[in-house]
């Protein structure tokens, strides 16, 4: 039976990759002036996009597999969707480096082993390594990865328990990071976003409705308008839940136009290579052409945008072709293996 599909779930991806290159532009850009556009009340936009991605991720994996799970086809597609395009991407921006500054230079191999596993965006803060893209973020999402064969085990036998376990855990080491010692790179501080994912999945015909979409966004502009005296931690992970529900209800409304289905689907299929390059394409734009003119800088942010969509959609086309190549190369070889092997078999 084929499974429904959810285009609000293109519609979150797409505006997540949208909010983490305005909030970052920004960011970047440093000027006060334009503080609204990447910080809220209690909290910034680009945590609250990559707690949302968590959510997506979890949402989607959940969509998938809740009724079959093979480990071994499942690990073999998240290395395909993650590694390739992570080190194509390294890799150029590598020898561009290396070409501009007219030299290489590495102390020394091993910090390599950490960009090898991904992982050196999300180490970087404990441990050197030569981390250039990708950023905390693609550590912890393949931490994730790892770790959701036992997730999904225990989720399907008590989603609520499961659920109250990851918040607990979330309370308990919430100044404390747990394998990062940024409290919101933890995977405690992750997890409980990709599990909350997970649930609302699960239990969106109950949850996802226009009653709950208006408490969401109420809750979303009080948040975003008051600040709470609480954790920036929490308040991070509140705005990123209700802009989740509130965003799987507007989402399939507003996927329902053929114009906006197809923008956002677009955005949503590159949505990985993005995330890869977007940091690198703002840095580049900035460091060239720096100004805080209003109309100036809204037409950076314009052109940073159009750029790096056009280098996602680069990446992701070269990505495809390496790996189709590969593909066509591994069942040619396969083939001549097998008729060598009927060959002996025929001689004998």
């Amino acid at each position: 039976m084929k499974k429904e599909n959810i285009n609000s779930i293109n519609f979150i991806k797409a505006i997540c990759a949208l909010g983490i290159i305005i909030s970052h532009f920004f960011t970047y850009l440093g000027d006060s002036t334009f503080k609204h556009f990447y910080l809220f009340a209690c909290g910034d936009l680009g945590s609250v996009c990559a707690q949302i991605f968590f959510m997506v991720s979890g949402a989607v994996l959940f969509y998938n597999y809740e009724k079959n799970l093979k480990v071994n086809i499942y690990y073999k597609k998240r290395w395909k969707s993650i590694f390739p395009m992570f080190y194509i991407a390294y890799i150029s921006v590598e020898i561009s480096r290396i070409i501009e500054a007219k030299s290489f230079y590495r102390n020394g191999f091993f910090p390599y082993i950490f960009t090898i596993l991904g992982m050196d965006g999300y180490l970087s803060q404990t441990t050197k390594t030569y981390y250039i893209l990708g950023e905390w973020f693609l550590g912890m999402i393949i931490i994730l990865y790892l770790i959701f064969p036992i997730i999904l085990k225990r989720f399907k036998k008590d989603d609520i328990s499961f659920l109250l376990f990851s918040v607990i855990l979330y309370v308990l080491f919430l100044n404390n990071g747990v394998v990062n010692p940024v409290p919101m790179w933890s995977i405690t501080s992750c997890l409980i976003s990709f599990v909350f994912g997970m649930y609302v999945i699960k239990n969106r015909k109950i949850i996802i409705n226009q009653t709950t979409a208006m408490v969401a966004l109420a809750s979303i502009f009080i948040l975003a308008c008051y600040p709470l005296k609480t954790s920036g931690n929490i308040c991070v992970h509140l705005m990123a839940g209700y802009l989740f529900i509130f965003f799987m209800y507007a989402g399939e409304w507003v996927m329902k136009n053929k114009s906006c289905n197809k923008i956002f689907g677009t955005i949503s299929k590159y949505s990985y290579a993005i995330f890869l390059f977007q940091h690198i394409v703002i840095i580049e734009i900035l460091s060239r052409h720096y100004t805080t003119n209003a109309i100036a800088v809204f037409g950076l942010l314009i052109i940073d945008i159009i750029v790096t969509l056009v280098v996602a959609v680069l990446l992701t086309k070269f990505t495809n072709l390496i790996m189709n190549g590969i593909a066509k190369i591994s069942k040619k070889s396969l083939k001549c293996k097998q008729k060598i092997e009927n060959i002996n078999l025929k001689t004998k």
